[in-house]
């Protein structure tokens, strides 16, 4: 008899990074199809399409391009659905940032087709996890689609990545830098002894994933600012890209208090001109300092002022919303809702928390 059996979704079957890998497209997209359809976002078409395309032609590969102009929905994986049926599409390559993968993701898992990913930018770990964050046309956030396979290939061709606004590669520290804080769930350590395997094993992951960004992400910072390759700009988009999609498929998100994540889906709700105006990971990275707060971290200082030097808000002010009382109070019943059985637990931690992130005591 099995009893709760794991499933983990754990990352793309086939992750390959360095210079100038998107030459290996042809070859990757032609052992898994015969007609592609190419989604892109404008800057994922401007950065990646001429060598996609010239990779796909060397393999006598038909393809269709869809330009991803609005929103990761439910209603736009069925618009793709229809494309893909009209033109007889049986491979789905998705070219940019992480709205844009995501839908790809949905799509492909709806219609049984290979993905192969090729992220434009490192601001999430989206080519490579096992989920989509899908939104309503408002662009408020609708839920999270856990997927049942993982990404075919992601290629992350770091030339191109070294192009991508440098803003792109902080937002994608900042997120990473979530996944420690919010597997702590509210503690200040986990021990091995009491803890399952799986968040054990994910609690590890984050702490590489801490020590790596600490120690790298501002040379990293430098060499997208400056368009200089350097090892760790290699190594910062390795631990962006899949060491951090690896920490996700391991947690699927029992036992924890995913704060940050869950703060930027209120900001999503209650402030979307806010959510409009920057990036997804910058939004994290805020929520992460309430993370942080409520854990009772001894970061949190150190923290905020790796935010400061890779030029990312650290408060919600910063982010173009007011701190004020009926702010929070906002934030607060929004996060209410996500609590579920804990809530008579987690409540009053995450009160004190917020009164911290609002500098309200």
């Amino acid at each position: 008899m099995v009893n709760q059996a794991l499933h983990h979704i754990l990352s793309s079957n086939h992750y390959r990074q360095g210079r100038g890998v998107i030459s290996l497209i042809g070859d990757e997209a032609a052992a898994r199809g015969k007609h592609a359809l190419l989604l892109g976002d404008t800057g994922g078409l401007n950065a990646c399409e001429e060598s996609v395309l010239k990779g796909l032609r060397t393999r006598h590969m038909a393809y269709t391009t869809v330009v991803f102009q609005t929103e990761c929905s439910f209603q736009e994986r069925g618009k793709l659905e229809q494309v893909c049926a009209e033109n007889g599409c049986d491979l789905i390559i998705g070219l940019g940032g992480g709205k844009c993968m995501d839908l790809a993701k949905a799509a492909a898992e709806i219609m049984e087709l290979p993905i192969i990913t090729v992220p434009s930018i490192a601001a999430t770990c989206a080519a490579c996890t096992p989920l989509s964050i899908m939104y309503q046309p408002s662009g408020r956030t609708d839920r999270s689609l856990p997927l049942n396979r993982g990404v075919d290939v992601c290629l992350a061709d770091t030339d191109i990545l070294l192009k991508a606004p440098p803003g792109t590669l902080a937002s994608g520290i900042a997120d990473s830098l979530a996944k420690h804080q919010e597997i702590m769930c509210g503690s200040a350590s986990l021990a091995c002894a009491q803890t399952d395997a799986g968040r054990y094993g994910a609690y590890c992951i984050a702490l590489a994933i801490d020590h790596i960004l600490y120690e790298k992400a501002i040379e990293a910072y430098e060499s997208c600012r400056t368009q200089i390759w350097s090892r760790e700009f290699e190594d910062v988009v390795y631990t962006i890209l899949s060491l951090t999609a690896l920490c996700s498929g391991l947690v699927s998100g029992a036992g924890q208090l995913a704060l940050a994540h869950s703060f930027n889906d209120a900001v999503h709700d209650q402030y979307p001109a806010a959510a409009r105006d920057h990036l997804h990971g910058e939004i994290v990275g805020v929520g992460t300092v309430l993370q942080m707060a409520v854990n009772e971290s001894t970061q949190l200082e150190q923290y905020q002022n790796l935010l400061r030097e890779l030029h990312l808000a650290v408060s919600v002010d910063q982010l173009g919303i007011p701190a004020e009382t009926d702010t929070m109070r906002k934030i607060e019943e929004y996060l209410s809702g996500r609590m579920g059985a804990n809530r008579e637990v987690l409540a009053p931690q995450v009160h004190r928390g917020l009164k911290t992130l609002f500098r309200l005591q």
